[in-house]
């Protein structure tokens, strides 16, 4: 079930076995990466993949730009 060397080699893979194996929901394993992270990381994790407010078209003013 815990594959050793795919945690070794890709933490990354190994964590999306985990949720494709049913050891751990989606949901639990969000909550465990945004505790994990510093607010700092999760603003930057949202800005690197277009999930803030200054990549909505409809935002036009300043406060979008922070």
């Amino acid at each position: 079930m815990f594959d050793r060397e795919l945690f070794r080699r890709d933490p990354r893979g190994y964590a999306i076995d985990l949720v494709e194996q049913g050891v751990v929901s989606p949901q639990a394993l969000l909550e465990a990466c945004l505790s994990y992270m510093s607010w700092d990381d999760v603003r930057g994790m949202l800005d690197a993949n277009e999930l803030t407010p200054r990549f909505d078209e409809e935002c036009e003013d300043e406060e979008c730009e922070e």
